[in-house]
Protein backbone atom coordinates (compact mmCIF):
# COMPACT_ATOMS: atom_id res chain seq x y z
CA UNK A 1 0.00 0.00 0.00
CA UNK A 2 1.08 3.60 -0.35
CA UNK A 3 2.05 6.47 1.78
CA UNK A 4 -0.51 8.09 1.10
CA UNK A 5 -3.62 5.55 1.54
CA UNK A 6 -2.22 4.44 4.62
CA UNK A 7 -2.54 7.73 6.31
CA UNK A 8 -5.25 9.48 4.29
CA UNK A 9 -5.27 12.51 7.39
CA UNK A 10 -1.44 13.01 7.37
CA UNK A 11 0.81 12.67 10.31
CA UNK A 12 -0.03 13.98 13.48
CA UNK A 13 2.46 16.14 14.52
CA UNK A 14 2.57 15.48 17.77
CA UNK A 15 3.12 11.90 16.93
CA UNK A 16 6.43 12.68 15.18
CA UNK A 17 8.27 14.93 17.39
CA UNK A 18 9.99 12.16 19.01
CA UNK A 19 11.10 10.96 15.65
CA UNK A 20 12.49 14.43 14.89
CA UNK A 21 14.22 14.94 18.26
CA UNK A 22 16.05 11.48 17.21
CA UNK A 23 17.16 12.94 14.22
CA UNK A 24 18.49 15.91 15.61
CA UNK A 25 20.07 13.88 18.28
CA UNK A 26 21.44 11.86 15.42
CA UNK A 27 22.84 14.86 13.30
CA UNK A 28 24.03 16.67 16.36
CA UNK A 29 26.16 12.95 17.20
CA UNK A 30 27.13 12.85 13.00
CA UNK A 31 28.46 16.60 13.37
CA UNK A 32 30.57 16.01 16.84
CA UNK A 33 32.20 12.44 15.35
CA UNK A 34 33.02 14.18 11.99
CA UNK A 35 34.53 17.49 13.85
CA UNK A 36 36.77 14.76 16.16
CA UNK A 37 37.48 13.63 12.78
CA UNK A 38 38.45 16.68 11.58
CA UNK A 39 40.58 17.52 14.44
CA UNK A 40 42.38 14.88 13.80
CA UNK A 41 41.41 12.68 17.14
CA UNK A 42 39.07 9.70 15.87
CA UNK A 43 39.15 8.15 12.63
CA UNK A 44 36.03 9.36 10.36
CA UNK A 45 33.79 6.38 10.42
CA UNK A 46 31.82 4.88 7.32
CA UNK A 47 28.68 5.24 7.27
CA UNK A 48 26.26 4.20 4.86
CA UNK A 49 23.56 7.00 5.23
CA UNK A 50 25.85 10.05 4.69
CA UNK A 51 25.48 9.91 0.91
CA UNK A 52 24.74 13.31 -0.58
CA UNK A 53 21.33 14.77 -0.22
CA UNK A 54 20.70 12.24 2.77
CA UNK A 55 18.14 13.28 5.00
CA UNK A 56 21.26 13.58 7.91
CA UNK A 57 22.73 16.44 6.22
CA UNK A 58 19.84 18.95 6.13
CA UNK A 59 20.08 20.88 9.90
CA UNK A 60 16.93 22.96 8.39
CA UNK A 61 14.75 19.41 7.80
CA UNK A 62 13.08 20.22 11.12
CA UNK A 63 12.26 23.88 11.31
CA UNK A 64 10.84 23.66 8.17
CA UNK A 65 8.47 20.95 9.17
CA UNK A 66 7.11 22.61 12.37
CA UNK A 67 7.10 25.90 10.63
CA UNK A 68 5.10 24.21 7.77
CA UNK A 69 2.39 22.06 10.18
CA UNK A 70 2.25 25.47 12.24
CA UNK A 71 1.30 27.79 9.04
CA UNK A 72 -0.96 24.93 8.08
CA UNK A 73 -2.83 25.68 11.25
CA UNK A 74 -1.70 23.58 14.14
CA UNK A 75 -1.54 25.51 17.94
CA UNK A 76 0.06 22.03 19.59
CA UNK A 77 2.59 23.54 22.53
CA UNK A 78 4.64 20.93 21.97
CA UNK A 79 5.11 21.63 18.80
CA UNK A 80 5.67 25.33 19.47
CA UNK A 81 8.11 24.81 21.93
CA UNK A 82 10.34 22.12 20.27
CA UNK A 83 10.43 24.77 16.87
CA UNK A 84 11.47 27.54 20.14
CA UNK A 85 14.19 24.96 21.51
CA UNK A 86 15.51 24.32 17.53
CA UNK A 87 15.40 27.96 17.16
CA UNK A 88 17.50 28.74 20.37
CA UNK A 89 20.53 26.35 19.25
CA UNK A 90 21.01 28.59 16.13
CA UNK A 91 23.54 30.76 16.44
CA UNK A 92 21.39 33.84 14.25
CA UNK A 93 18.41 34.89 16.58
CA UNK A 94 17.04 36.49 13.48
CA UNK A 95 14.37 33.55 13.28
CA UNK A 96 13.56 32.91 17.11
CA UNK A 97 12.55 36.90 17.46
CA UNK A 98 10.86 36.77 14.19
CA UNK A 99 8.84 33.85 15.37
CA UNK A 100 8.56 35.11 19.16
CA UNK A 101 7.22 38.60 17.59
CA UNK A 102 4.61 36.46 15.68
CA UNK A 103 3.15 34.45 18.14
CA UNK A 104 3.91 35.93 21.67
CA UNK A 105 1.51 38.98 21.98
CA UNK A 106 2.24 41.80 24.49
CA UNK A 107 0.65 41.18 27.53
CA UNK A 108 -2.18 43.28 28.22
CA UNK A 109 -1.43 46.10 31.17
CA UNK A 110 -1.46 45.90 34.91
CA UNK A 111 -4.47 46.56 36.95
CA UNK A 112 -5.97 50.49 36.38
CA UNK A 113 -4.66 50.56 32.86
CA UNK A 114 -7.84 49.11 31.27
CA UNK A 115 -11.99 50.01 31.93
CA UNK A 116 -12.56 51.46 35.26
CA UNK A 117 -13.52 49.10 37.67
CA UNK A 118 -10.97 46.28 36.28
CA UNK A 119 -10.17 44.31 39.46
CA UNK A 120 -7.85 41.65 40.41
CA UNK A 121 -9.95 39.15 39.50
CA UNK A 122 -10.59 41.35 35.93
CA UNK A 123 -6.87 40.96 35.38
CA UNK A 124 -6.37 37.45 36.55
CA UNK A 125 -9.00 36.96 33.90
CA UNK A 126 -7.61 38.82 30.97
CA UNK A 127 -4.09 37.04 31.63
CA UNK A 128 -5.11 33.19 31.79
CA UNK A 129 -6.99 34.45 28.26
CA UNK A 130 -4.16 35.22 26.79
CA UNK A 131 -2.51 32.51 28.07
CA UNK A 132 -4.82 30.30 26.46
CA UNK A 133 -4.54 32.17 23.10
CA UNK A 134 -1.09 31.87 23.24
CA UNK A 135 0.62 28.59 21.65
CA UNK A 136 3.73 29.42 23.28
CA UNK A 137 4.77 28.09 26.33
CA UNK A 138 6.43 31.26 27.59
CA UNK A 139 8.20 30.27 30.56
CA UNK A 140 9.75 27.50 28.87
CA UNK A 141 10.83 29.56 26.10
CA UNK A 142 12.15 31.81 28.53
CA UNK A 143 13.90 29.52 30.22
CA UNK A 144 15.63 28.30 26.74
CA UNK A 145 16.81 31.50 25.66
CA UNK A 146 18.28 32.63 29.05
CA UNK A 147 19.53 29.43 29.22
CA UNK A 148 21.69 29.64 25.46
CA UNK A 149 23.41 33.08 27.16
CA UNK A 150 22.03 34.33 23.75
CA UNK A 151 19.53 35.53 22.04
CA UNK A 152 18.66 38.50 24.70
CA UNK A 153 16.50 40.51 22.20
CA UNK A 154 14.31 37.44 22.18
CA UNK A 155 14.39 36.98 26.27
CA UNK A 156 13.72 41.17 26.01
CA UNK A 157 10.50 39.98 23.55
CA UNK A 158 9.55 37.61 26.04
CA UNK A 159 9.44 39.44 29.30
CA UNK A 160 7.27 42.16 27.61
CA UNK A 161 4.82 39.18 26.70
CA UNK A 162 4.93 38.76 30.35
CA UNK A 163 3.93 42.13 31.07
CA UNK A 164 7.53 42.36 32.86
CA UNK A 165 8.51 45.51 31.09
CA UNK A 166 11.42 46.55 34.41
CA UNK A 167 12.81 43.21 33.67
CA UNK A 168 13.02 43.97 29.89
CA UNK A 169 14.28 47.07 30.12
CA UNK A 170 16.94 45.75 32.87
CA UNK A 171 17.77 43.15 30.17
CA UNK A 172 17.84 45.59 27.13
CA UNK A 173 19.75 48.00 28.58
CA UNK A 174 22.55 45.57 29.22
CA UNK A 175 22.48 44.30 25.53
CA UNK A 176 21.23 47.38 23.50
CA UNK A 177 20.34 50.42 24.62
CA UNK A 178 18.75 51.44 21.68
CA UNK A 179 16.36 49.38 22.06
CA UNK A 180 15.89 49.81 26.07
CA UNK A 181 14.75 53.43 25.26
CA UNK A 182 12.19 52.03 22.71
CA UNK A 183 10.98 49.88 26.06
CA UNK A 184 10.88 52.86 28.31
CA UNK A 185 8.97 54.91 25.91
CA UNK A 186 6.41 52.49 25.31
CA UNK A 187 5.71 52.66 28.40
CA UNK A 188 4.79 56.78 28.48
Amino acid sequence: RSFASRYPDGLSERRMLPAFMNYERRRAAVAAEDLAAERGSSPPPARPDRGPGSLVDDPGASMRYMEAVIRDGCRSRAVFNYLVSLYAGLGDEAPLFRFLSEHVPPASGPAGDGPAGDGVADVLLRRAAEEDACPVDRQFALRTVLRTGRHFRSAVRLYMGFGMRRHAVELALKVDPSLARGLAGEGD
